[in-house]
């Protein structure tokens, strides 16, 4: 069996040294930059949304202290 595991061990030695000298196109240096720029837009898909939504929380956050700072004041002028 250990026979076995170094064969596959050097298989794969092999098989790393062959693709280390491999030439591309320019055609496949073009697909291989294009799939990878769809995978990284793929993982930014939602940006947008999530900018509207933060966007929201902001104008939410920012409504909340208006009505505290109202009410602040409501009990500042109470008090006096």
């Amino acid at each position: 069996m250990a026979e076995t595991v170094n064969q596959e061990t050097n298989g794969t030695a092999a098989e790393t040294q062959e693709n280390e000298q491999r030439t591309f196109t320019q055609a496949e240096m073009n697909a291989i930059i294009q799939d990878r720029l769809t995978r990284e837009r793929g993982k930014y898909a939602d940006y947008e949304a999530l900018k509207a939504k933060a966007a929201k929380f902001d104008a939410a956050e920012e409504a909340g202290k208006t009505e505290l700072q109202k009410a602040n004041e409501k009990a500042d002028a109470l008090q006096k």
